[in-house]
């Protein structure tokens, strides 16, 4: 919206040969009338005039000068039938008003009628009465005729009244105002059409609303509302301008009080163009302005806040750490308790690892010395046993090759003792020619298990001397954080940490605000 419908620019709304701004006075020069209104508008407000299309699509406002059209509106004839009540003149009566050009004076004494003529009309024109219309004059009345002329094109209206209210309702239209006279129902032969009918007031006020601005060619007059929002008005608005309220009535023009109703009101007397369309704009500027100003308001009370939050909180840190500072230095130690109990957390974990490693080396450990144990009585067997060395080439499965059954121990007794091959059952046929190469071999694997007993067996002392000096230095580092502290002092020297980290981290996460940028803040302070 910015630089559209600045103060200085509603020269730009009013065609042509316009030469002096609407507010201001301050002389503008004519602008050509071949250029094209967005152009213009573009150029007053150094924006392309793509976007000021854009604008005007969004609020729905017209980008061209409506022509100017007559609006003129004059009575012709009045008539009243209905039966009157009460001490002054009572009964029946029909009772025709005709209006020529010119003045036209009513001339009576006081309660004789004369107010309650002019609303009547306001009635029939208005759509709905206003409180100055008593509520016995409309129990009176059976019909209500009211004949004028509207544009230039004659228009009557027909109301049916039930005690008091409207009960049926039309609005006819006819070549000549002098054929209207003598009629209340639509006659094709003398060309009598229905513009409107209604069954009801409200159906009547709506229908009568829409019809006279259709006629008169005006559009809803849009105003702000708290200075946040708008507001519509019609119709009836526009009718003050033509019937002002009595002494008593505290608004001058329309029902409801708005700024900008007299500028508005030019559009029906003087033909402005496009006086509808700044209006409009107008009403669009002082709401986003209002609303841009709200939201610098509310930054600007946000970021106050924000900033005395920062400000506390700042304040209590620099408390908290020389409260845990204190706390420190009283248990007897220099250092950082928190950097203590993280080495002794750290060291727990590396003892946890340690002890880990020592137990699998363990393990390995007794894997080799059992390994080492059969390969020496392998050894003792083949020098024994000629079938052990027979089947010695044939290993020392602890199952069937084929079928994964286990060697029972009754099969291995057999073997050794009746040469039956623990497998297959089979007797073995020994041969002693072989002997000391199987020996020789029985000898290598017994060596080889025993080197890698030896092997097993140093790793094992070096994850055990590795365990001890972690443990050592788990216990020191328990001992320093045990000093570093007393059992009282601890819990308020903890507390006095979490204050600290508390603190912190609410700095951390207390948010940055930015302003409100571009014409949002431009519009605000303005």
């Amino acid at each position: 919206m910015t630089g559209l419908v600045g103060d200085d620019q509603h020269a730009l709304f009013t065609g042509k040969d316009a030469s002096t701004v609407a507010d201001g006075g301050a002389q503008e020069p004519p602008v050509s009338g071949e250029a094209l209104l967005d152009t213009r508008i573009a150029d007053r407000a150094k924006v392309t005039a793509e976007q000021v299309r854009d604008v005007f699509a969004t609020y729905g406002w017209p980008l061209v000068f409506t022509p100017a059209r007559p609006r003129s509106l004059r009575l012709v004839r009045l008539r009243l039938e209905g039966v009157r009540a009460g001490k002054v003149a009572p009964g029946a009566f029909d009772t025709t008003f005709d209006f020529t050009t010119g003045l036209t004076a009513l001339v009576a004494s006081n309660f004789r009628g004369k107010t309650s003529v002019l609303e009547l009309i306001t009635w029939c024109l208005r759509g709905t009465p206003r409180r100055e219309l008593q509520s016995g004059v409309r129990g009176w009345l059976n019909h209500l005729d009211l004949d004028i002329t509207v544009a230039g094109q004659s228009m009557g209206f027909r109301l049916d009244i039930t005690d008091g209210a409207i009960s049926s309702a039309t609005v006819l239209t006819a070549p000549s105002a002098s054929i209207l006279a003598h009629a209340r129902e639509p006659d094709p032969a003398q060309k009598v059409t229905v513009l409107l009918q209604a069954t009801g007031e409200q159906s009547y006020a709506e229908q009568v609303a829409h019809l006279m601005l259709d006629r008169l060619d005006l559009s809803q007059i849009v105003s702000t509302l708290n200075e946040t929002s708008t507001q519509t008005h019609g119709w009836p608005a526009y009718f003050a301008a033509m019937y002002l309220g009595s002494a008593s009535t505290k608004i001058l023009l329309g029902d409801h009080p708005m700024s900008g109703l007299a500028g508005r009101l030019l559009q029906v007397f003087l033909d402005l163009p496009a006086a509808a369309a700044l209006t409009r704009v107008r009403t669009a500027r002082d709401v986003r302005r209002n609303e841009a100003q709200a939201r610098q308001a509310e930054w600007e009370r946000e970021a106050a806040q924000r900033l005395e939050e920062r400000t506390r909180i700042e304040a209590e840190l620099v408390t908290a750490r020389a409260r845990l500072a204190e706390l420190t230095a009283a248990a007897g130690h220099s250092g950082s308790l928190t950097e203590l109990a993280r080495k002794a957390a750290h060291l727990a974990g590396q003892v946890a690892d340690a002890r880990a490693v020592d137990d699998d080396a363990r393990r390995a450990e007794q894997s080799t010395k059992t390994d080492r144990q059969r390969a020496a009585k392998r050894l003792a067997d083949v020098r024994e046993s000629k079938v052990a060395r027979a089947l010695f080439q044939g290993l020392d499965p602890d199952a069937c090759p084929r079928c994964d059954q286990a060697i029972t121990t009754d099969r291995r007794h057999r073997e050794h003792h009746s040469h039956a091959c623990a497998v297959c059952d089979r007797p073995v046929d020994t041969d002693d020619a072989e002997a000391m190469e199987i020996i020789a071999e029985a000898e290598v694997r017994l060596n080889a298990a025993a080197e890698a007993e030896d092997q097993v067996r140093a790793h094992a002392e070096s994850t055990r001397t590795r365990l001890r000096a972690l443990t050592a230095e788990l216990a020191t580092a328990d001992e320093l954080l045990r000093a570093a502290r007393s059992a009282t002092a601890l819990p308020e020297v903890m507390q006095a940490q979490q204050a600290v980290w508390r603190l912190e981290g609410a700095l951390e996460v207390l948010p940055a605000s930015s302003p409100p940028g571009g014409d949002e803040a431009d519009n605000a302070r303005r």
